[in-house]
C-alpha cells in the first residue's frame, strides 16, 4: 500500500488526468495514505527491533522485542523488610527487630497483621542469606537471630520451640529451609547444616559440617518444591555464588551427591528435584544438570547477557532468569520447551539487591527490601 501510493503521489506531479482524480476522491486517498503511513512505520520499527542487540546473530539467538508487563499494585511494609512468600500458599512475612508481620496475598484484602513480638533478636538479609523460611501451607514460620533460632505458629501467636543461636563462627550468616511436606526444618549457619523437626523441635541430624571448600561457608541452601530434594552451596566469605555443592535426598544424612563449580554459580532444583539449573555470571548460557545421572547440557538464552541467578517455576514450563540484560538488572522469562524468552520485566534497582520466589499459582514475587513486586506469569 505503501509503495502504491508514493508511486500515485509521484505520477501526479507529472499528471493532470492523476491529480485530478486524487481531486474527486479525497477521502479514498486519506485512508489509503494512512494505511500507507502504517506499513511505513511498522517497516521502520521492524527494521529497528532487527539492529537492537547490536552484535552478529544467528537464528538460535535472535533478540526478541518482547511486550510490556502487567504488573500487581506492589505492597510495602512500613516497619522491617520483606523475607520470604510461602510455596503453597497465598502468604508472605516481612519483620524487623523482634517482630514478624504475615501479610495476605492476592485477593482485595490483602494485608499484614498487627506486629507479632514472638522472638528475640534481628533477622538480616546480610549477604543474602535466608533467616527465615515459612512453611508450604503458610501456617509456621521459623526465624533465626543472632540470639536462637525459633518455630512459631503465627495464627496462634504461640512459639512451638526455641533452642540456641545456630553456629556462626567467623560468618554470621543464617539459612533455613522446609522440606518433606513441611515437617523437616533445614538449618545451616557459618560452616554446619542440621536437620530437625519442624513442628517439635527434636534433632535429628548434623549434615554436614566444615566442608573442605576454600572457607567452608555456606552461601544457600534450599529444598525442591517437591519437598525430596535439598540442595546447598559452599564457597567463600564475602562472595553469593557457590563454588561447590552438596544433594541430599530428605530424611538421609549422607549426601547422594558432590559437585564443584570451580567459577562460582547460582542454582535452582527443578520442582520435583531431577534437575538442577546453574548459572555463572559473565555468560548468557544456564546448565541444565540432571544430578542423579551425571548429565549435562548447555541452553543458550536470547536477549540475556550475565545471570545472576534462576528460578523454576511451579510447573517446571517457565524459567526465571534475574540478567543484566539491562542496567539495573532485569526478570526475563523463557519457555523452557523452546528456550524463547516470552517477558522482560525491568525490576531492578541500583544499589538494592532482590530475591525472587514463585507462588503456588505461578504469580512471580520480587522481594526488594521492604516492597514486595508480583508478576502474574501465566497470564504472560
Amino acid at each position: 500500500a505503501a509503495l502504491l501510493f508514493v508511486v500515485r503521489l509521484v505520477c501526479a506531479l507529472f499528471s493532470s488526468k492523476v491529480a485530478n482524480k486524487m481531486r474527486k476522491h479525497p477521502i479514498y486517498h486519506g485512508i489509503w495514505g494512512c494505511v500507507a503511513l502504517v506499513g511505513v512505520l511498522a517497516l521502520i520499527r521492524g527494521i529497528a527491533a532487527s539492529s537492537h542487540s547490536g552484535e552478529t546473530r544467528d537464528t538460535l539467538s535472535s533478540w526478541y522485542v518482547l511486550p510490556p508487563v502487567q504488573l500487581r499494585p506492589p505492597l510495602r511494609a512500613d516497619h522491617g523488610d520483606f523475607f520470604c512468600v510461602a510455596t503453597e500458599a497465598p502468604i508472605a512475612v516481612s519483620a524487623g527487630g523482634h517482630f514478624l508481620q504475615v501479610w495476605k496475598l492476592g485477593s482485595l484484602f490483602q494485608g499484614a497483621t498487627a506486629p507479632l513480638n514472638l522472638f528475640d533478636g534481628s533477622p538480616s538479609l546480610f549477604e543474602y542469606e535466608h533467616p527465615i523460611v515459612i512453611s508450604p501451607d503458610g501456617k509456621i514460620i521459623a526465624v533465626a537471630t543472632e540470639y536462637g533460632t525459633y518455630c512459631v505458629d503465627w495464627k496462634s501467636e504461640k512459639v512451638l520451640w526455641e533452642t540456641d543461636a545456630l553456629e556462626h563462627e567467623g560468618y554470621y550468616g543464617k539459612h533455613l529451609a522446609i522440606g518433606d511436606n513441611g515437617r523437616t526444618l533445614f538449618a545451616a549457619g557459618a560452616h554446619t547444616i542440621e536437620r530437625w523437626d519442624l513442628l517439635s523441635g527434636q534433632h535429628h541430624a548434623v549434615l554436614i559440617a566444615n566442608e573442605t571448600n576454600i572457607d567452608g561457608i555456606v552461601r544457600f541452601l534450599k529444598t525442591s518444591r517437591s519437598g525430596k530434594v535439598l540442595i546447598a552451596g559452599f564457597g567463600l566469605n564475602y562472595n553469593q555464588r557457590p563454588q561447590s555443592f552438596a544433594v541430599w535426598e530428605v530424611g538421609k544424612d549422607e549426601p547422594a551427591l558432590k559437585f564443584e563449580e570451580k567459577e562460582g554459580a547460582s542454582a535452582d532444583l527443578s520442582p520435583d528435584g531431577e534437575w538442577i539449573a546453574l548459572s555463572r555470571f559473565g555468560t548468557k548460557k544456564v546448565v541444565l544438570f540432571k544430578w542423579r545421572k551425571g548429565e549435562r547440557k548447555e541452553v543458550s538464552l536470547q536477549n540475556s547477557r550475565s545471570n545472576y541467578s534462576v528460578l523454576w517455576s511451579p510447573d517446571g514450563k517457565r524459567l526465571a532468569v534475574y540478567s543484566d540484560s539491562t542496567y539495573p538488572a532485569s526478570i526475563l522469562i523463557y519457555d523452557a520447551a523452546t528456550w524463547k524468552p516470552i517477558a522482560h520485566w525491568d525490576c531492578g534497582k541500583i544499589g538494592q539487591g532482590s530475591e525472587f520466589t514463585f507462588g503456588s499459582d505461578g504469580t512471580l514475587y520480587q522481594i526488594r527490601n521492604n516492597e514486595l513486586n508480583a508478576l502474574d506469569v501465566p497470564r504472560l
